[in-house]
């Protein structure tokens, strides 16, 4: 796995997400819109996701 809890993505869709957990090959994200406001908490899979926004080892 690729990435790590509590790492904030873009996923292709455009919508930002954090991830909440790692379920075998799935990530559990809550996903959130343009203004930060929060859509849903799901499940996807790497391929679902763009590009890094925020490493959580970037501000630790």
């Amino acid at each position: 796995m690729k990435y790590k809890q509590f790492d904030v993505v873009k996923l292709n869709n455009g919508d930002k997400a954090t991830i909440l957990a790692i379920i075998d090959d799935k990530y559990k994200v809550e996903i959130v819109d343009d203004k930060g406001k929060r859509k849903e908490i799901t499940e996807i899979y790497e391929y679902n996701i763009d590009e890094y926004v925020l490493k959580k080892s970037d501000i630790s």
